[in-house]
């Protein structure tokens, strides 16, 4: 009897062991995917970034807005960084032509979960609706903060109105999956 009840402690240790491990390696993976996905919204900001147009070609200017959001149940009397950039770019079009443009990042704000979005849209205000494009949507991005090194003075800047463009651009990306944060039923202070 002893020998038997032992065999059933052992085993229990063994399953509880094995779906801790299983749980373990379940979240791992969530998080590595959450890091690829967080990885190619950088470099397709990157990449944009990369394409910027002098203002003296599109006459737009690269334009930082620094704006901050505290509409988040999740984080009370919190504000997160809801920045956004906006700049003039040559985007190809669907016939192979290159068309002066205009992309901007944000996030776009939901109660089921914050994406970042990329909004394109042609100079001419007139010719077509802007499209947006999700391109970080497998977790919930919490903040979005940019930064522009004026090239004057070194220094880094929350915002950027000038004409020229800043000669770096440094991008501060915050995620989380959904899950992790519950919103609460109700907040009271």
């Amino acid at each position: 009897l002893v020998s038997i009840a032992s065999l059933v402690v052992v085993a229990s240790l063994g399953v509880r062991t094995f779906f801790g491990l299983s749980d373990a390696w379940r979240e791992t993976r969530r998080l590595a995917e959450l890091e690829v996905a967080t990885q190619a919204a950088f470099d397709q900001i990157g990449a944009t970034l990369s394409r910027a147009v002098s203002s003296s070609l599109t006459r737009q200017a690269l334009s930082g807005e620094k704006r901050d959001d505290s509409s988040d149940p999740r984080f009370w009397d919190t504000q997160l960084a809801d920045d956004r950039i906006s700049l003039p770019i040559y985007r190809d079009t669907a016939t192979g032509d290159t068309v002066p443009g205009r992309v901007t990042f944000a996030i776009e704000r939901d109660p089921l979960g914050n994406e970042l979005t990329r909004i394109d849209a042609p100079l001419d205000t007139t010719a077509a609706e802007p499209t947006r494009t999700r391109i970080l949507e497998r977790g919930d991005v919490l903040r979005l903060r940019f930064e522009y090194a004026d090239p004057a003075t070194g220094q880094w800047r929350s915002e950027w109105t000038e004409a020229s463009m800043p000669s770096a651009v440094r991008v501060s990306i915050a995620v989380a999956y959904r899950e992790r944060i519950p919103v609460p039923e109700s907040l009271t202070c």
